[in-house]
């Protein structure tokens, strides 16, 4: 189901995803809203589960996480709850997404090297009911960004 939210929810949203670390007194002043309400609109947020968790984004490349792997996986489709439990369980995926076309499954991870990959591929064929896998490999990242953009503008205060 939707949240429904208005602009202040959106304004502490789009702040929070610009800087988690933002205090309640700069979303007070900017919302004209009391720092007691900028907490309890953020505790209500997370308990509605529209804001997951807060957390650091870190350089993959600066960790030496420098390989990211596309991996389109087709698989018996009677066994997708299963398998999808399996894949969520493999840290180096970072998105798992169920999708249309000629393959079930697209992942994405990242990866040391290419040992590295090649090792999660195979606990990745390891599952029961996978049929088969194609693997692309990213050579340069031009934009990834998983904040999601909420318009604020045209919304009144």
């Amino acid at each position: 189901m939707t949240y429904q939210f208005d602009l202040i929810d959106r304004i502490i949203l789009q702040r929070l995803q610009e800087n988690a670390r933002i205090n309640y007194k700069a979303l007070a002043d900017e919302t004209r809203k009391s720092m007691g309400t900028i907490s309890n609109r953020i505790q209500k947020l997370l308990a509605e589960g529209v804001i997951k968790d807060f957390s650091i984004i870190t350089d993959p490349e600066r960790i030496g996480y420098d390989l990211t792997a596309i991996i389109n996986i087709q698989i018996d489709v009677k066994h997708l709850d299963f398998i999808n439990q399996e894949l969520k369980k493999i840290e180096d995926l970072f998105a798992i997404y169920n999708i249309t076309g000629d393959y079930d499954i697209l992942a994405i991870g990242r990866f040391l090297s290419r040992t590295h990959l090649d090792q999660t591929i195979h606990r990745i064929i390891s599952i029961p009911h996978i049929q088969r896998t194609s693997t692309t490999i990213a050579l340069r990242t031009l934009k990834e960004d998983f904040r999601v953009h909420i318009p604020i503008e045209g919304w009144d205060v």
